[in-house]
């Protein structure tokens, strides 16, 4: 026989369970979800307030309610902005993505190619680490030359097309330097033949030449070293590097001169 007390407490137990229930299930059924236009409108009002956490939730919102409202690119394009204002690069990467696959003709589709290389390039690490980002920020770019040759925005694609080529060729510039430095000449070569080749509008191409026509000079090959120490000179006329690269050629043929 269960004891009176027991039974008691068994019933205080099912009225208190019976009421938090109710409870929630009233709190469910009166949290009605806003109006398309409010919900999209109030994520939106978070946005423009920097509340850009706010903002991912309220766009989140949006679209899981309303997948057919007319404003459904919008809310994607601005929920991909929150990520990226917040920091987050790599989950705005996939939201610009899944607003270029699903709106391919939405009229955020170029600024969000544009912030998708943006997104790939804010992730990019110091030129001396993998590059890996940079050169998907560069192909993101690139397709944006071919895909929007009228956009307003080429400017500014064409400026990050540039910052990541300067990138790149820095990469190769100090591996250059790295492998000169421990005198392993014929990969510092390497290194720099792929930066004037891939990367002559670079600001890193003039180093390279300079420091190309040292590789040869410090193996004593002066022929070579006069060769390159020359490039500097027709190619980049302007360069501080003109300078020393002139003394070179000077002090090279001196020694040849004298030599014979």
């Amino acid at each position: 026989m269960i004891p009176l007390r027991w039974t008691k407490f068994s019933r205080v137990v099912a009225l208190l369970a019976g009421s938090l229930i109710l409870a929630c299930a009233s709190a469910v059924s009166t949290h009605k979800p806003l109006p398309c236009r409010d919900q999209f409108e109030l994520g939106k009002q978070k946005f423009e307030q920097k509340k850009y956490l706010q903002a991912v939730e309220e766009f989140k919102l949006f679209l899981f309610n309303c997948p057919g409202a007319s404003m459904v690119d919008t809310a994607q394009y601005f929920l991909a902005m929150s990520y990226y204002q917040d920091g987050d690069y790599p989950t705005a990467a996939g939201e610009f993505r899944k607003l270029l696959s699903s709106f391919p003709t939405s009229e955020f589709a170029d600024h969000a190619l544009l912030m998708l290389g943006l997104s790939d390039y804010e992730q990019s690490p110091k030129a001396e680490l993998d590059q890996t980002y940079t050169l998907q920020a560069l192909e993101h770019f690139q397709d944006f030359l071919d895909i929007y040759p009228s956009s307003p925005l080429l400017p500014e694609v064409r400026k990050y097309i540039q910052a990541c080529r300067d990138k790149l060729a820095e990469k190769g510039f100090k591996n250059g330097r790295l492998y000169i430095r421990l005198k392993y000449y014929d990969a510092c070569r390497v290194y720099l033949t792929e930066v004037l080749d891939k990367y002559p509008d670079s600001k890193w191409a003039a180093q390279a030449q300079f420091l190309m026509a040292e590789s040869y000079r410090l193996e004593s090959q002066k022929e070579k070293a006069l060769a390159e120490y020359q490039k500097v000179l027709d190619n980049f006329k302007d360069n501080k590097l003109s300078d020393q690269s002139r003394k070179w050629i000077e002090e090279l043929k001196e020694s040849q001169v004298k030599k014979d």
